[in-house]
């Protein structure tokens, strides 16, 4: 009969105590997945992630405020304020009385002017210097006509007044005698080709 060996069997009895052990460690120590914390215990959160949603949440209320939408300000940086358009508010109107004084002007002077220019007129049509082969004869009067004979000899040694726009503008006056009984007759045309006409027929 072959004997049995007690000291055989004790290796594998010890490795499954050793096992065993092992396994009733492990869960006394690791927490249950989905285990609720122990009473008194306190789960300590960062700072940082508070003060970035307080952060967030102000910069979402600008952006409201502000008529921005809060992601596209995020992604784009801060945006340029918008140019505000000018309107016009008020026009500062000048008063009538700025024609006041042209007025009153117009009133005193154009009538002036207009009977000063008929009266030229009347002048230019009844007067009238007109040589012949004997005399100088002036026709003049407006009202009351008047009619100078002038013989050719004084005629032919009358003088010509110009003045500078006289001169430019090609006429004169004629003054016809001497001293307080001369006779002139004023805006003659080319009064020099008139004397030497006077002249050529004396």
């Amino acid at each position: 009969m072959v004997e049995s060996n007690p000291l055989q069997g004790q290796p594998a009895e010890n490795e499954q105590e050793e096992k065993s052990n092992a396994l009733t460690a492990g869960t006394e120590t690791a927490p249950a997945v989905g285990a609720q914390p122990q009473e008194g215990s306190t789960q300590e959160q960062p700072e940082d992630a508070g003060l970035s949603s307080v952060a967030e949440a102000a910069r979402a209320a600008e952006a409201l405020a502000g008529g921005t939408d809060p992601e596209s300000q995020g992604e784009g940086g801060p945006e340029q304020p918008q140019e505000v358009q000018e309107v016009p508010k008020g026009r500062a109107d000048r008063s009538l009385m700025y024609f006041f004084w042209p007025l009153v002007v117009t009133l005193l002077y154009v009538p002036v002017g207009l009977i000063w220019l008929a009266y030229r007129f009347l002048e230019y049509k009844t007067q009238l210097l007109l040589l012949t082969n004997k005399r100088l004869v002036l026709f003049k009067g407006i009202i009351k006509k008047k009619q100078y004979m002038i013989p050719l000899e004084m005629a032919a040694q009358m003088t010509i007044e110009q003045g500078f726009l006289g001169r430019k503008a090609g006429y004169g006056t004629l003054v016809i005698g001497q001293g307080k009984e001369a006779i002139r007759y004023n805006y003659v045309r080319d009064p020099e080709k008139f004397r030497l006409l006077c002249r050529t027929e004396a």
